[in-house]
């Protein structure tokens, strides 16, 4: 479109297009100031709920394969009869599989937030990224 077609209207905006280029230019470089000041803190808290929340898991999974091993050791000793030492053996090895797999499931990421916490936020940045 030429000037000489524009509408009275269009040729405001158009006259306006600047200044609210620039407005929004400046929006986006507070936002984008006040994200890298609180980046810092983002990460912080993230990395501490994820060191929470896998400690947690590994501890549970621990306490699973523990819960798991009382049933064995109790159905071992229990002399009164076959189905109920049968109970307690059909109870362990569920308990135990789900600790084990919770553990090894964790396993890498309790490692990596405890002792290479930077590797760890990267990797998890580059796949929400992805």
């Amino acid at each position: 479109m030429s000037k000489e077609t524009l509408s009275p209207m269009q040729q405001e905006l158009l006259d306006r297009a600047d200044s609210i280029f620039e407005s929004v230019a400046k929006t986006v470089t507070n936002i984008t100031d006040i994200a890298k000041e609180q980046l810092p803190d983002i990460a912080h808290q993230y990395l501490m709920f994820q060191s929470a929340y896998i400690t947690f898991m590994m501890v549970l999974s621990i306490v699973l394969g523990y819960v798991g091993y009382l049933f064995i050791k109790k159905g071992i000793a229990e002399e009164t009869s076959f189905d109920i030492s049968m109970a307690y053996f059909l109870g362990a090895f569920p308990t135990i599989i789900w600790a084990l797999v919770l553990f090894f499931t964790y396993l890498k990421d309790f490692f990596m937030v405890w002792f290479a916490p930077k590797i760890f936020l990267i990797t998890h940045i580059v796949q929400l990224v992805k």
